[in-house]
């Protein structure tokens, strides 16, 4: 399975429905088992103020990660010119509503909670398929 991900060149995994583009851009955000996925992403944007994006866009991208400790994470891929600025009011807004965060660096997520997880410690799960990296 980890050759679907991991392919010889790759500076980092290739997620399903993740576009690793010049103007693209995806983090990943928990969503409590007792909270809505769709709800809590309609929310996630609105407490930056003021919000600094002001072109492009933002999509959930079907793409969610499983934690070892079972936290689930949903994708968030954001598009435009002002990438600085999406990823600003992201983290802000997801912060001042202590949602967890996470963002891949080269194979590692780092996670706004000072943890740091490879790539194959996770499970990658997307609206069409699962796998276990390992």
């Amino acid at each position: 399975m980890r050759r679907l991900f991991e392919r010889p060149g790759l500076t980092t995994p290739q997620l399903p429905h993740v576009s690793q583009t010049r103007n693209h851009e995806t983090a990943f955000f928990h969503v409590p088992t007792s909270a809505s996925p769709k709800k809590l992403f309609c929310e996630l944007f609105n407490a930056a103020e003021p919000p600094r994006a002001t072109s492009g866009g933002v999509i959930e991208n079907g793409c969610t990660l499983t934690l070892p400790d079972a936290k689930v994470l949903h994708g968030v891929t954001w598009h435009g010119e002002t990438l600085a600025d999406w990823r600003a009011d992201f983290h802000e807004s997801a912060s001042v509503q202590n949602i967890l965060t996470a963002q891949f660096r080269g194979w590692w997520l780092y996670l706004s909670d000072g943890q740091r997880i490879h790539f194959r410690d996770l499970v990658i799960e997307s609206d069409l398929e699962t796998r276990q990296n390992g």
